[in-house]
């Protein structure tokens, strides 16, 4: 019986860590794509601007 209620405590807290390791890694994916998403943007941005200018200068 003791046993038994310990197995389920431990699955219990098996269960809870590995939801929180979960939320923790699709978070750390968001904030990865999220910051990717922005250099590109500003890569673009940049290439854009230095397009344009080499267009100006000549």
């Amino acid at each position: 019986m003791l046993l038994c209620l310990l197995f389920g405590v431990l699955l219990r807290v098996m269960m809870v860590v590995f939801a929180a390791i979960i939320m923790v890694v699709v978070r750390v994916v968001m904030v990865v794509v999220l910051a990717v998403s922005l250099l590109l943007l500003l890569l673009r941005l940049v290439l854009l601007f230095m397009v344009c200018h080499d267009d100006s200068f000549n």
